[in-house]
């Protein structure tokens, strides 16, 4: 009897201790997944510091290299800080390289984006890879979208920032995107003193990926299967929310995702995710078929176990 209760802890462990693998195969894939990301940002960044004046040409150049090496990336962008009196000048000159109708622009709604208000100064997206299916998002001031806390915050510290999970102005479709994003400033130190951040501030690149497209790459791809997965984004601990659901290819499809709270409630084994700046978990639950071909496993375990120690307690 005591040798048979041994056996079973050693099998609990051995379940665990493979549970956790594989919970930690589809963590690191995604942590994967966003330092490349990052990578390709910083290199955006390194394009546009140094010339005095970015060109679409080069822009475009450097990004469709990061884009086609990059899987689940919606687009690549230069944001330019315009000031108010040089907005004429500046609308004039982008539409000269070839982005006809360009025009910095605030959005009046989801789908209805008007001629910006003068302002002291504009954050327009000036430059988009890929163009096509981005067009909407040309000219748009983002000192008035959802991520303009974000940026102002890394432009005062001259650090990388992650947006939370938010809906694109370009995307007709209810799609969570998230945005890595670096502020790009005048003179030859790529990170100016605090005091110095913001008078230096020339823009930002960005680099922006549909949350299901990125992440799906990067878990549809871990062999074995048998976890059922979900990212929660915790940075505002009051209301975090789900950013991505990744279903095991032997979970049946009709089996709806928990909420939050049932998550938290029910979870088998979470890991610390961060995605850029933001603090995530992801959390881990075993499908039934997994557990299943598991404790048969342990079953055919146990009794080889069994006939061994016995064998042994006989000799």
């Amino acid at each position: 009897m005591v040798c048979a209760k041994q056996v079973r802890k050693w099998e609990n462990i051995r379940l665990r201790s493979e549970l956790e693998r594989r919970a930690e195969s589809q963590a690191s894939a995604v942590r994967t997944q966003v330092e490349l990301y990052k990578e390709g940002l910083y290199s955006l960044r390194n394009l546009i510091h140094y010339p005095p004046k970015p060109s679409y040409e080069a822009f475009s150049q450097v990004a469709s290299n990061i884009y086609h090496r990059l899987p689940g990336l919606q687009v690549l962008e230069w944001v330019p800080v315009v000031r108010g009196p040089e907005r004429e000048s500046f609308e004039s000159a982008t539409r000269s390289e070839g982005m006809s109708g360009f025009r910095i622009s605030d959005a009046k709604s989801k789908t209805n984006l008007v001629a910006a208000a003068s302002r002291p100064v504009y954050w327009p997206v000036q430059y988009a890879f890929p163009l096509k299916g981005n067009e909407r998002a040309l000219g748009y001031d983002l000192q008035l979208g959802p991520s303009a806390p974000m940026l102002k915050r890394i432009a005062e510290k001259a650090e990388l920032g992650t947006s939370g999970g938010l809906v694109l102005v370009q995307d007709d479709e209810r799609q969570l995107a998230m945005i890595l994003a670096l502020p790009v400033y005048s003179g030859p130190a790529l990170t100016p003193p605090g005091r110095e951040a913001l008078q230096r501030l020339r823009g930002f690149v960005q680099i922006i990926f549909r949350v299901d497209d990125a992440f799906e790459t990067a878990l549809g791809n871990i062999f074995p299967t048998g976890l059922n997965s979900v990212i929660v984004d915790e940075t505002a601990p009051d209301a975090p929310s789900i950013i991505h659901q990744h279903r095991s290819r032997n979970s049946p499809k009709e089996l709806p995702f928990p909420s939050v709270e049932e998550i938290k409630a029910n979870r088998a084994y979470d890991l610390p995710l961060l995605i850029g700046t933001r603090s995530t978990r992801i959390y881990f639950q075993p499908t039934e078929t997994w557990l299943r071909n598991e404790r048969n496993y342990s079953m055919a375990i146990t009794v080889v176990s069994g006939l061994l120690l016995t064998i042994l307690i006989t000799a």
